[in-house]
């Protein structure tokens, strides 16, 4: 899809070589009961594209479920994205808002690529089952900074819940609102820095976890602001 205003509805789209949904450079489309799952290449793509609308729509067993790349304003609501490499993928993807999407089995959940994403709302997440070995559930790379994420709740995850890294750069301003974390592998919450890289005024509030950890080399600054702050477990 490449033109504007389009509407896409009540479509299943299975088993396709590539993409199940590809939108390049298109705006104002409203795609709504779609079931995108099976393909060889995403579920849905957004590739420079803006104020697009998502809603109850199943992404499953896809390379990722929904992957944006230069792809900003846009709304997603009511969407399920089981079994992916990604349940939700951003490449430079600015001011979205995400409204209750369930992601379970995927190797990654919510995966930010180390590049310029910001301005975006999740509000009312759930991440379980995330099997990635060496990253998080939810990952949050150099450069991903101004990003909220609300009621929330990750499971279950083979190695960290979430996972903020800066190396060489800036990953700051984020803030995390009402989330359990629990059951993961190595830590719940994780923060790392190197190479001069910062990661600073991330703010947690109400944000429940039993583990985190803290690794800064090299050059490395992070801190982080806990506002009523709870912990199931107490030292």
């Amino acid at each position: 899809i490449q033109g504007d205003y389009n509407t896409i509805t009540g479509t299943i789209i299975h088993t396709n070589s590539v993409q199940g949904i590809h939108i390049a450079t298109g705006n104002h489309n409203i795609i709504t009961n779609i079931n995108s799952s099976n393909n060889a290449g995403n579920g849905v793509n957004f590739v420079a594209a803006s104020n697009n609308t998502l809603t109850n729509s199943i992404f499953n067993d896809n390379q990722n479920g929904v992957f944006m790349q230069f792809a900003n304003y846009h709304n997603f609501n009511n969407l399920t994205s089981n079994g992916n490499n990604g349940a939700l993928f951003f490449n430079e993807a600015s001011f979205n808002n995400f409204t209750n999407i369930t992601m379970d089995s995927n190797e990654i959940g919510i995966y930010f690529f180390a590049s310029s994403s910001e301005y975006n709302h999740f509000n009312g997440f759930r991440v379980t089952g995330s099997t990635q070995p060496a990253f998080g559930a939810v990952v949050i790379p150099t450069g991903v900074s101004n990003n909220t994420f609300e009621n929330g709740y990750i499971n279950d995850t083979v190695k960290y819940g979430i996972q903020m890294y800066s190396y060489g750069g800036i990953t700051n301003n984020n803030v995390f609102r009402n989330i359990l974390i629990n059951n993961s592998g190595h830590s719940d919450f994780r923060v790392e820095t190197t190479g001069g890289g910062v990661s600073l005024n991330n703010t947690l509030i109400n944000v429940t976890y039993p583990k985190a950890d803290n690794v800064s080399q090299l050059g490395g600054v992070i801190t982080y602001i806990r506002k009523w702050y709870f912990s199931p477990q107490v030292n």
